[in-house]
This record gives C-alpha cells, structure tokens and sequence, in this order.
C-alpha cells in the first residue's frame, strides 16, 4: 500500500511500544509491507481508499496484530541497522525470518480487515478463488527491510534500488491491465530475479544515473548538460533489456504480460509522449485530411479529437511534441510533407513563453510573433484552412516573478494577445482555449502543472473537434 493510505495509521501505531524497545515507534512501514501482499491502492477508487482506513485504524489497535506489528518493526531496524554497520551488507537469515513473519500475518490482517468490513473482500487480493494464495512470496518493495529504508535512490552496497525496479516495470507491463493472477505472477518473477548480483548492479547504475538526471532537470535549460540525460536514457534502455531478458528466463510466461505498450500514466495524460496518441493513422478514402501540431498539451488531447471527429475527417498528427516555434521552424516541411492538407490546428507558445535561464525567454515577445508568422506562411502555402489554438492558462506560482525553481513563463495573456491579433491580420481562424480553460481552471488544471485532468482534456478536445468540424470542406465556405 502507499503512503496515502498509510498516513491515516500513523497515531494509531505509533502508540504501539515496539518489543525489546522502550521507545514508541511508527509501524507504518511495517504495516504497509504486509498490506503490499494483498490489496493494491492503485486499483482504489477515493471512496474505497478511505474505507480502507477506516477498517485498518480498527485493525492495527488489536493486541495480537499491534505485537506483531512491533515486532516486524524491530526486526526491520534491526536489519537496517545492521547493514550501516557493515558497509551494507544484508543479514539474510533475519530477513527470511521477516518475511516469514510477513506472510503468516498477511491471513491475520486480511481475516481482522473482512471482520471489520465484509465488503472488503472485493478489494482484497487472495481472499477468493483464483487469487493469489496466502502463502506467495512478499514481493520486494520499497518498504522491507532489505531495501532502501524510505525508498528512495539511495540505495546501500547490496540492497536493490526499488525505485528504479519500478521505474523499468512501468515500462514492460501496464499494473493495472493485469489480473490479480497476474500480478501475483509478476511479483513472484521480479522476486526471483531481484536476487541475481547482476540485476542488482544494473538497478543501482540506473538510479545513480536518474539522480544525476534529475539534478540536471532541476537547473534552466540553458544551463544543462544533456550528455547527463543522453546517458540516464541509454541505462534506462539497458537496463530494461536486462531485467526483461531475466523474467523471461525466470518465466517465460511473462511474455504475455510484459507488452511494452505501457507509457506510466494514463490515455490522456500528455507528459507521457503518448505513443497512441504518436501512431500514425491510415486514411479513409473520401474523407477530409486533418493536421494537428502543437506541444504537449496538444498530445493529451489529439485521441480524443480523433475519436470525435471519426467518420468526419482522418485526424493526423506531428509525431512528436512540436514545443517552441523554433523546433517547429525546424521542422515544419517535414511535418506537413507532400499531402494534401484540408485543416490544420495548430498551437506554439507555452514553450517560447517559458525561461531558459532566471532572466531569458526561449523566445522574446518579438521573435515569437516573427516565428509564428514565418509559420504561417509555410502552412498557407498547402491550401489548408489554418486555425490556431491560444495557450492555456499557467498555474499563477509558474508566473514570472512568482515560480521558485527552474520552471517559470512570461505572461500567457499578453502572449495571446499578440499571437491574435497577428491572426487577424493572417485571415487565421482562432480556437480560444484560453478563454475556454480560465473559468474552470480549478477542475481542469492539475495543480501547480500546465497539464490537464482527464476532464480538463475532455473540455479541450471537444473545443478543438468543434473548431476544425467547422472548417471542414462543405461546412463552412
């Protein structure tokens, strides 16, 4: 289980004096280890989550399972401590005993939670017919012992990096398109594994590598050195070889879960480079041609449109985020190519809005309206119906002046408002996103990010599908 659910557990097991100790500690990890093994937090819906806690704050203050508890707890320091003391080696025999300890308490705390609340069966893993059994191996995480104490990329001489294991079987297998038997399969296998010398060095030169990564990510662009990230991406693809070619021979019957079609987060989600979203599209004869260009937020909801405008128009898009409009000055003659284009929506202008550095722009006010106009020059040439899209509105602790950190952006309005007018001058239609996101940026917009909710895309790919639908051949002359 994750910390969300954990949190709420807190108080209630910390009043729990560990044995051998006269000292209160928190047993949350401990609890959340044994919770790992049968109820998975991602598959919860908010309302289920918060029945959760309400059954385990029951729970965890009944005498037998608060000792044991305490006792996973003081094993788990125990062997924490024991590898700082001898430059991170694991005492194994302890560590077997804890997940002993582990899965005779996992029927416990299942048995406690369905007395508290029958309607938990559902929620639970291994309480029915071909779940997995109560006695599968505790699959390794982040919370036991023998991993880094807050599961972070710290991981000592010998323990495996669990962060990184996650971050490569995000990317072979989708969690939640598996059945509880498959993920029972899943853990098994990446348990086995897990116990290989060299898979736990390739875990640990990945971490190593994304922590330098992310330090990087957290300077200006302009002051960074991409060889560092060049880098991160060519361990995280060994790596992942590594790990995938190990389950496969551990169990060949991961082949059937390890699809590699998972990008980390959801269909509509625009950080994750959607590959769906990326796949080019095969044209129904007869149908008008559509070209969507934009950046990230024009990935997130280019599915959609496409889904909205089906049987109207084959909806294409640029194969990769188009960002600023030097990239898309770059290229654009590529993108549009030799078809014939009916409609094109396109959209630049978060990323020219956004500093390279504490006090430079990418793009100044100026060369922004320049590049823009440079692009529109090159789109009319096709033929096509141009509509441009206004930026969405930024989080006001992303503003100049305001933002702390690396990210920060000129003013989007003002930036609007040039872009515009410029329009009008061009005879280029305008798709008012801005205008649209602005009265419901509270729901649409993820807090403090530029991205959107699911519901904030649904708004904006109705917006967008409305504004080519307009502009489709017969429609509007």
């Amino acid at each position: 289980m994750k910390t969300s659910i954990i949190a709420a557990l807190g108080i209630v097991c910390a009043a729990c004096p560990v044995l051998g100790q006269g000292t209160v500690l928190t047993n949350a990890p401990s609890v959340r280890g044994v919770l790992q093994m049968f109820m998975d937090e991602d598959n919860l819906t908010p309302q289920q989550k918060q029945q959760v806690e309400a059954a385990l704050s029951g729970v965890v203050q009944e005498p037998e399972i608060a000792s044991v508890m305490s006792e996973l707890t003081a094993m788990r320091i125990k062997i924490q401590e024991g590898r700082k003391q001898n430059s991170g080696a694991v005492d194994t025999e302890l560590v077997e005993k804890y997940r002993e300890m582990q899965r005779e308490t996992m029927p416990k705390i299942r048995a406690s939670l369905l007395a508290v609340d029958p309607s938990l069966a559902e929620l639970i893993k291994g309480g029915g017919a071909g779940s997995a059994p109560a006695t599968a191996e505790p699959p390794a995480t982040a919370d036991t012992p023998d991993s880094p104490a807050n599961g972070d990329d710290s991981s000592g001489k010998g323990a495996i990096n669990m962060s990184a294991v996650r971050s490569v079987t995000m990317t072979l297998w989708n969690e939640d398109n598996l059945s509880p038997e498959q993920k029972a399969q899943a853990d098994a296998a990446v348990s086995k594994v897990l116990q290989q010398q060299g898979i736990a060095a390739s875990m640990s030169e990945l971490a190593e590598a994304r922590k330098a990564h992310q330090n990087e990510r957290a300077k200006f662009p302009a002051e960074r050195d991409n060889s560092v990230s060049a880098n991160y991406r060519r361990v995280q693809k060994v790596t992942t070889e590594t790990l995938r070619a190990a389950l496969l021979a551990a169990d060949p019957d991961m082949a059937k879960i390890m699809t590699g079609k998972n990008e980390g987060e959801d269909a509509t989600d625009s950080e994750s480079g959607n590959k769906r979203a990326m796949v080019p599209i095969t044209d129904v004869e007869g149908l008008p041609r559509v070209l969507l260009i934009g950046d990230s937020i024009s990935i997130g909801y280019t599915l959609q449109v496409r889904e909205k405008l089906d049987g109207k128009a084959n909806v294409h898009r640029v194969p990769m985020n188009a960002g600023a409009t030097e990239v898309g000055l770059a290229n654009i003659d590529k993108w549009l190519g030799e078809g014939k284009w009916d409609v094109i929506h396109f959209n630049f202008g978060l990323h020219d809005a956004k500093y390279a550095s504490a006090t430079t722009q990418r793009a100044t006010r100026e060369q922004y309206v320049a590049n823009l106009q440079q692009l529109i020059d090159r789109m009319k040439l096709t033929g096509a119906k141009l509509v441009f899209a206004t930026t969405t509105p930024i989080p006001e602790t992303l503003e100049y002046g305001k933002a702390k950190g690396n990210r920060m952006f000129d003013g989007i309005p003002e930036r609007n408002a040039l872009a515009v007018e410029l329009m009008k001058k061009n005879g280029v239609a305008v798709d008012d996103l801005y205008a649209l996101v602005l009265p419901v940026r509270e729901t649409a917009c993820r807090p403090s990010d530029v991205h959107f909710t699911p519901e904030g895309y649904e708004l904006l790919s109705t917006a967008v599908a409305k504004s080519i639908e307009e502009q489709l051949p017969g429609t509007n002359p």
